[in-house]
């Protein structure tokens, strides 16, 4: 409890900001003043409980910052009182030296150097014309968190303190049991480091009647007006003074010599704020402003408080340090309440409690005053820790009792919970064995059925790629492509007798086409036989004009396999009814449909049959114009484009890639081939495009594909020439990720066994769903294929497996009930 909440601060120590409640220490706070002030180093001693730590921030700290002693009241220092020891302490106590300077008014801007104690403290101080008084309390941490040999910070502070042009004091408050160390760490770095001491002791009955009374009226002395006041019957004060004199519950050849020294009376400072603030906080609660003697006996007297605040501070902890308190407390304190002081060391030995939880619960006990440290006597210095009062025994001992009955009721619960565990775990297991044999199987039938790939599921798997397609919206033309379409228009005003396109007028358009400068120019057209000789020789005058930037296709109809000079065949195309020379760029202008009579994928090349000693392939006419286009770059990279082979059926050959219908031709890149005879389009309209010229009118030549059921072939080979031309971006995943994609999904599929029915069924939805979505993700976002069809069947037959398992179960339960 704060001070702020009352006059009385249990046993925590006062704050500077609690001055004004601390009483009873005026000749000590005089006397460290004096020291301060007037020597380079005073170190201050005294037993723990004693109040060190409260003196020097309530009393000494406080009485140095008031105006009148500070830098800016025309005094000559500035206090710190530093107690954050860690190995490195240094830069806390430089930040320390900061703060204190900052809260000065009108102190100039104090940022102190960082690169040691002796630059920062002069900087501090040339900021706030001030001489520091630097306070290093609770010294003996030091001791605790640094080792022996490790010298830096001791180093600087001797330094400091040697150093009389640092312009700083120095005051070490340690507790007894370690005032030796002092000697030993900085003996051979201080001269005479002795040379300044003083010696702290408990209150005696003056002093401690006004640390009990006092703080009363100060407290009162900050109350609106109108507010009721406090008052304390002085039967209590007797009272309390009385059970909290030192030695008064003490017992056994270990006790102090009494509760008088030669000084008279002394007073357990830590017993007497911790008596008051109970008595306190009962009577506010119960909303009385007098402090009784008849709420002191309520409660059992001050040995019943103590007790209460052992009860509280042990029940308080974590279960590990709460048992390893127990085990520690069962030496350190016989049944007949004698206490015994052992070293860590040997609390370990005797109890075989883990080192972590027991440092921490006897840190726990010495922090809230149950235990205290012992200065060591032994030749390895082992710090020993023994019962801070006699009078803490019986609670200690009943807490323990109560303890240990609650440890055997925790034992039997937990066994019983183990029993239960058993049961369950049995039943868990039966559950995960069954949700193993449920996704083997799903896992197996899936892979099976997905090597195997009967027509029926590929028909269900190319389904499901067409309605991604259609999940993914509307498409976006390439504006590379450019289609010349032969429309019925063109037909109307152009047409000769057989109702086609004069192949002069062919002539014409590859001409002003091939003026513009396009990357390519594929005529989607098949010339099989000769026919007007005039109209052939200006056909075949055109053809030659566009030389290798021009692609014609061909057919089964009219190929032909023929020898070279060196004997090996190779494939030429008749076109006029004549065989063209090698040189002209021609390609097989077939597209394979698949199982359902659709088009979605084209050949890269295609397999025409074995002649000779030779299995023959040949180009198609997609792939030679967009290698045209590409310069050459994709005939070396037949392998790497085939993104579909795996799926490749019937007429497909294992060099096949999908067509990239969502960047498929339409209006917006659509010419009439009327307007390009008549010199209706703008000039370098068709520079560095893709330009496939063919017949859109009419009802032949129409296909079935995932988009559209009567797509004109010159449409589908420009979506192939652009598709090839851009690497073949769609493509299949490959065999590896199909297949662990099959696993983990009859894996999901499974485990919905380890749920309730209902659950199983909602996960087994979610799976699906969100396979659904990462396949939709793959496709529209990484043009990415991946094989859905197995992998949901795998997780239907997860699902039936699921609910066999789920009835037999529920069966063979009704059946033993």
């Amino acid at each position: 409890m704060n001070a702020s909440d009352g006059p009385y601060v249990g046993l925590d120590c006062f704050r500077e900001t609690d001055a004004g409640l601390f009483f009873g220490r005026d000749a000590e706070r005089t006397r460290i003043i004096g020291n301060l002030r007037a020597a380079r180093l005073t170190v201050l001693y005294a037993e723990s409980g004693v109040g060190k730590s409260s003196l020097l921030r309530a009393g000494v700290s406080a009485r140095l910052n008031e105006p009148t002693a500070g830098v800016r009241g025309g005094g000559r220092y500035v206090t710190v009182v530093f107690s954050e020891w860690g190995p490195s302490p240094t830069p806390a106590l430089i930040e320390s030296l900061a703060s204190a300077a900052r809260r000065l008014p009108g102190a100039r801007g104090a940022t102190p150097r960082r690169d040691g104690l002796a630059h920062a403290i002069a900087d501090v101080s040339e900021a706030t014309g001030a001489t520091l008084l630097v306070i290093l309390d609770q010294f003996e941490e030091r001791f605790v968190y640094a080792p022996a040999d490790e010298d830096a910070f001791d180093d600087e502070l001797a330094a400091c303190i040697v150093d009389r042009a640092v312009p700083a004091h120095f005051l070490i408050s340690v507790r007894e049991d370690a005032y030796a160390l002092i000697g030993e760490r900085f003996k051979s770095r201080v001269p005479n480091v002795y040379g300044n001491y003083l010696h702290l002791d408990f209150l005696d009955e003056a002093a401690a009647r006004r640390a009990l009374v006092e703080p009363v009226a100060a407290f009162n002395g900050r109350l609106a007006d109108g507010e009721l006041r406090w008052d304390i019957e002085p039967a209590l004060v007797d009272a309390v003074l009385e059970e909290v004199r030192r030695g008064r519950v003490t017992i056994g050849d270990d006790a102090p010599a009494g509760g008088a020294t030669g000084d008279g009376v002394r007073v357990e400072t830590a017993y007497l704020q911790l008596v008051m603030q109970r008595i306190w906080d009962e009577e506010s609660t119960a909303g009385s402003r007098l402090l009784r003697v008849e709420t002191l006996r309520r409660l059992g007297g001050a040995g019943t408080i103590v007790r209460a605040h052992v009860d509280d501070a042990l029940t308080g902890m974590p279960d590990a340090e709460r048992d390893a308190a127990s085990e520690a407390l069962r030496y350190l304190v016989t049944s007949g309440g004698r206490k015994i002081a052992l070293s860590t060391k040997e609390l370990r030995e005797f109890t075989d409690v883990p080192a972590e939880p027991l440092e921490s619960a006897l840190e726990r006990l010495e922090h809230h005053r149950i235990l205290r440290p012992v200065a060591a006597s032994e030749p390895d210095g082992a710090v020993r820790r023994e019962l801070y009062h006699d009078v803490l025994a019986p609670a200690v001992l009943d807490w323990r009792r109560r303890h240990a009955d609650e440890r055997r009721r925790r034992t039997a619960e937990r066994r019983l919970a183990e029993a239960r565990d058993r049961s369950r775990l049995l039943e868990v297991r039966n559950r995960r064995l069954a949700a193993a044999v449920i996704a083997l199987a799903a896992a197996i039938i899936g892979l099976g059925l997905y090597l195997l790939d009967p027509t029926w599921l590929q028909r269900l798997d190319l389904r499901t790629v067409d309605a991604r397609l259609s999940v993914q919206g509307g498409h976006t033309a390439d504006p590379r492509v450019a289609l010349i379409a032969v429309d019925d228009a063109t037909l109307q005003r152009r047409a000769g007798r057989n109702g086609r396109l004069p192949r002069s007028d062919y002539a014409t358009i590859l001409d002003r086409v091939r003026g513009d400068g396009p990357a390519v120019m594929a005529l989607d057209v098949i010339f099989r036989t000769a026919g007007d000789p005039a109209e052939d020789r200006a056909l075949q005058s055109a053809i030659r004009r566009s030389g290798r930037g021009l692609v014609l296709p061909y057919d089964n109809d009219n190929l032909e396999v023929l020898r070279e000079a060196d004997g090996d065949p190779t494939v030429r195309a008749q076109l006029f009814g004549r065989t063209q020379p090698a040189t002209l760029p021609t390609g097989f202008a077939g597209l394979p449909d698949d199982p359902d009579a659709r088009i979605r994928r084209a050949n890269l090349v295609v397999d025409i049959g074995r002649h000779g000693a030779v299995d023959m392939s040949t180009p198609t006419f997609a792939f030679t114009a967009a290698d045209i286009a590409r310069r050459g770059a994709l005939r070396g990279r037949l392998a790497e484009l085939s993104g579909a082979s795996r799926r490749a059926v019937g007429e497909q050959s294992d060099r096949t890639t999908w067509i990239d219908l969502a960047h498929r031709p339409d209006a917006s890149v659509r010419t009439s081939a009327l307007a390009v005879l008549e010199g209706r389009t703008p000039a370098a309209a068709f520079r560095d495009k893709l330009v496939v010229i063919g017949v859109t009118a009419g009802s032949q030549d129409r296909h079935h594909t995932s988009v559209d059921a009567r797509m004109p072939g010159v449409e589908l080979q420009a979506a192939a020439i652009a598709t090839m031309f851009r690497d073949a971006p769609v493509r299949d995943t490959s065999q590896l990720v199909d297949v662990l994609t099959i696993v983990l999904i009859a894996g999901l599929g499974a485990a919905a066994a380890l749920l309730p029915l209902r659950l199983s069924i909602v996960a087994i939805a979610v799976v699906a769903v969100a396979f659904l979505a990462t396949a939709q993700y793959l496709f529209a976002q990484q043009e990415l294929v991946l094989a859905v069809a197995a992998p949901l069947l795998a997780l239907a037959l997860a699902f039936l497996g699921v609910v066999a398992f789920t009835a037999i179960r529920t069966a063979r339960r009704h059946a033993g009930g």
